[in-house]
């Protein structure tokens, strides 16, 4: 017997009051409202008092979580090695992972206000040499935060879980794989995000996030690109019910394809799923001619970059 879905439920529970209702009103008799207590004596109806509803609204609660953020973001060596401080300001390629990841926390924080979630950070910038970085974790000012979530590499692992025993708040990093040290560290979280589930979450979130919009996805005709190209493009489509868009293959299909696809009545989202900064270049040269371009994410991915670009209407 299988269990009734809550759509029955309500219908078969409305059905009932209905009937309930109907049998009440073509009764030929009626009973005037008795008080319990009063000896079964009636009373008249006019004489009866509805109490008012006291009950206190509940106003939802704001949750206030303060993470520290532990980057190699080398703030400082971005600016004593920017030679050129007029022109585009310096970005040391071994930062740039740190960056954008804190570029996305930053975005969760913007989206997270809409849940009454208030998430404050305290950005501990380590930088890069491995000594001060080791340092840092020993004698970093902690205190009133939440959790950690670090971004160091798996030669700084045990220097954190030092840093998670002294903590004793959720201690987050990635890249480890010995799961037998949590046994003895139970404030040591280990994180490792699966590329395909990355993939995944991103997708739906640009699907729900702009439903109505002209999908494009690029790639090169090479196994790696391909697959990811395929792998929005099924997500995407699964979440709208309906075709996911264009996938280019921009080896055999080349430029006037894609140019042709780009629709003037609608919002175009392009995602370029690359590695070969060369290319990627090159199709935002081209598409700068068409039409003007405003970025709208810019994330690490399985084969370098991955591009994501919002074409207003």
């Amino acid at each position: 017997m299988g269990i009734m879905k809550p759509k029955s439920t309500l219908l078969f529970f409305i059905v009932g009051l209905s009937f309930f209702w109907m049998s009440c009103g073509t009764s030929k008799k009626s009973t005037a409202p008795v008080i319990s207590g009063s000896a079964n004596v009636p009373v008249k109806r006019d004489s009866l008092v509805v109490a008012k509803d006291t009950t206190p609204t509940i106003i939802p609660s704001i949750h206030k979580l303060t993470i520290a953020l532990v980057l190699p973001l080398q703030i400082d060596a971005h600016f004593k090695n920017d030679t050129n401080p007029d022109g585009s300001p310096l970005i040391l390629p071994e930062a740039l992972q740190a960056l954008n990841f804190l570029e996305g926390a930053k975005l969760a924080q913007a989206d997270l206000k809409n849940d009454l979630v208030n998430l404050e950070f305290k950005i501990i910038d380590t930088g890069s040499d491995s000594l001060s970085t080791v340092k840092t974790l020993q004698t970093a000012s902690l205190k009133g935060v939440d959790a950690v979530i670090s971004l160091l590499s798996p030669m700084y692992f045990k220097a954190s879980v030092t840093c998670s025993d002294r903590l004793k708040k959720p201690f987050y990093f990635f890249y480890g794989s010995n799961t037998q040290i949590l046994e003895n560290h139970p404030w040591l979280r280990l994180a490792s995000p699966s590329n395909n589930t990355q993939i995944r979450q991103t997708a739906i979130f640009m699907a729900e996030k702009y439903p109505a919009s002209n999908f494009i996805i690029v790639s090169r005709e090479q196994r790696r690109e391909n697959d990811i190209a395929a792998l929005f493009a099924s997500v995407i489509d699964s979440i709208r019910g309906k075709s996911s868009g264009t996938v280019i293959h921009y080896k055999s299909d080349g430029w006037s394809l894609l140019k042709s696809k780009l629709l003037k009545n609608k919002r175009n989202l392009i995602i370029i799923p690359t590695s070969d900064e060369s290319f990627l270049s090159s199709i935002l040269n081209k598409i700068s001619e068409v039409k003007p371009i405003i970025p709208l994410c810019y994330a690490a991915c399985p084969v370098g970059k991955l591009l994501i670009l919002l074409i207003p209407n």
